[in-house]
């Protein structure tokens, strides 16, 4: 055997690579995952009287909605950092941020440094809900693209255990040590990863995009799907046609109806809320666990069920798991609120003290393998190439705003209504979204990019339902 045939990149080639590269990719949102869990663990040491910070109670809402606010900011730079230097580099670009923000937590003595801390970290995690999705979707071929594509959305979980974890059981700056190692070691590793082929091609490097393609399908003839990634990514105009094009085209409209609908979705099924205030919402269920450790335990579910949603994406579908989530995630919902209600109105519930333990982790399951992996997964597939940043972007926005409005919700209507109050209303949006789901959402497993762009410009009803089997 010729010795060129043991160099490293015929070596680290093929879904080898693939699968490599999404997951060192997808670690920036492990950190991200941190930084989402952060509050549940954190704050109520802060606002401890052994606190070096002098946190106060009113500081509480800022530093949690300052990293929604920065995952807001940080939407259009983005978007348009991807389209112009390309995914590889702009997940690089926010991996820089992401430890600027883990150092800053380390050196912090105030509540305003913690708050700009929180505002850098969710500009650097925003790049897991518009870059990495595609940079993912984009080096895959379509026979692994579901499986790899949801490995960020595992990653996110994983990260709120190691908060969670860390935060009960170490001191405090174990945990803003290990964030920033973690992605220091992105920093290191990824830029030796390919860049992907539809950007090259969008950039008009063909030759590249093919070297790039040879290595990551492991094969020397990628003549039919370099065609093919040709007319997805080069086939409509790069100027100011292309955002116009969004509104005006039928399936381009009907993605970004889709994107924008799922995406607030992940955060009014009440997830976003729950991972920053758990010690907090437990606590007023029930005494039975810990809410510490409570929170580990319903960490570990949702990794769980994360694994589990995602081996079942290019098996069952992304729409059948997005239908069963929205639904099954309400009823848990509205079993949180009632159970509220009841506690509220003086109600002898001892011998119900498992419903909310119950309800919790049905949530965390019915949620996380469904709504909460499939969104930017799909908003991915959906767009046309030179689409898929912007599309990203605009679900990553209402991402972004709905988060902010289901904190807000959360802190207000828990004020001054009860802290039943949120659950009702998290309950009845996500029956709106499973109805949604059901009479607007394609199936895209198993489907080309170029297919699956035809798709949306079907109705669902015209779209070929045979099951295609694992």
């Amino acid at each position: 055997m010729e010795p060129h045939k043991f160099s490293f990149k015929r070596i680290c080639s093929g879904r080898r690579l693939q699968a490599f590269a999404s997951i060192i990719a997808a670690l920036n949102a492990v950190s991200d995952g941190m930084h989402i869990g952060w509050s549940s663990p954190i704050i109520p040491r802060l606002l401890s009287p052994s606190s070096p910070i002098p946190v106060t109670r009113e500081d509480v809402p800022w530093l949690e909605n300052s990293y929604m606010v920065g995952v807001l900011v940080a939407v259009i730079p983005l978007a348009y950092l991807s389209d112009q230097i390309g995914r590889k580099m702009t997940i690089l670009v926010a991996c820089v941020i992401q430890l600027s923000a883990w150092v800053l937590f380390i050196f912090a003595t105030t509540p305003t440094a913690l708050i700009i801390a929180r505002l850098l970290a969710g500009i650097g995690g925003q790049v897991n809900y518009i870059t990495t999705p595609v940079y993912v979707t984009e080096i895959s071929d379509k026979g692994i693209r579901g499986r790899l594509g949801s490995i960020v959305f595992i990653m996110g979980p994983i990260g709120i255990l190691t908060v969670y974890a860390l935060g009960a059981y170490t001191a405090t700056i174990n945990t803003y040590i290990f964030g920033a190692a973690l992605v220091v070691i992105i920093l290191l590793i990824f830029p030796m990863m390919p860049e992907s082929p539809y950007y090259l091609l969008l950039k008009d490097k063909k030759e590249e995009a093919r070297t790039q393609l040879m290595r990551l399908r492991s094969v020397e003839n990628v003549d039919e799907e370099i065609d093919d990634m040709i007319i997805v990514a080069c086939g409509v105009d790069m100027s100011i046609k292309r955002f116009i094009s969004i509104f005006t085209a039928k399936g381009n409209l009907k993605a970004l109806i889709i994107t924008m609908v799922l995406n607030a979705s992940n955060n009014f099924s009440g997830f976003i809320v729950l991972m920053m205030n758990m010690e907090t919402i437990f606590s007023e269920l029930t005494a039975n666990i810990s809410a510490s450790t409570f929170g580990v335990l319903i960490a570990v579910v949702v990794i769980i069920s994360s694994l589990i949603g995602a081996s079942l994406l290019d098996c069952l579908g992304r729409r059948m798991l997005l239908i069963l989530s929205c639904f099954l995630t309400s009823a848990f919902l509205m079993f949180i609120a009632i159970y509220l209600t009841a506690k509220g109105n003086g109600w002898d519930l001892t011998h119900f003290s498992w419903v909310p333990i119950v309800a919790i982790v049905g949530h965390g399951v019915t949620q996380k393998g469904g709504i909460g992996l499939i969104p930017i997964l799909l908003s991915a597939e959906i767009f046309p190439r030179n689409l898929t940043a912007m599309g990203c972007a605009f679900g990553s926005m209402l991402y972004s705003v709905s988060g902010i409005a289901s904190l807000l919700i959360y802190q207000y209507a828990n004020a001054y209504i009860g802290v039943n109050a949120p659950f009702y209303i998290f309950g009845a949006y996500m029956l709106f979204a499973g109805t949604f789901c059901v009479f607007m959402v394609p199936e895209t497993k198993k489907k080309s990019l170029h297919e699956t762009q035809e798709l949306c410009n079907q109705k669902v009803g015209e779209q070929d339902s045979r099951v295609q089997h694992c």
